[in-house]
């Protein structure tokens, strides 16, 4: 299964561009990808998805503050 990671550039405060990540998946590798682009200045996280919501899931939405969107 192929999985396609979302990149949209926006303007931060300063004028600078900002990285927008929309993460697909949150295992294994989605929960690292989150963190790093969280801990850049010039990233930020604006969504995961996941098809079946689990602890995972709930952990991106209420530790991390990500949204969470569901595929079905």
């Amino acid at each position: 299964m192929q999985r396609i990671k979302f990149i949209l550039l926006k303007l931060n405060k300063e004028g600078h561009n900002m990285i927008s990540v929309a993460i697909n998946g949150y295992g294994t590798i989605g929960k690292r990808v989150a963190d790093a682009v969280a801990a850049q200045d010039d990233m930020k996280v604006v969504g995961v998805s996941k098809t079946r919501p689990n602890y995972e899931a709930r952990t991106a939405v209420e530790e991390k503050g990500y949204p969470l969107y569901i595929g079905i």
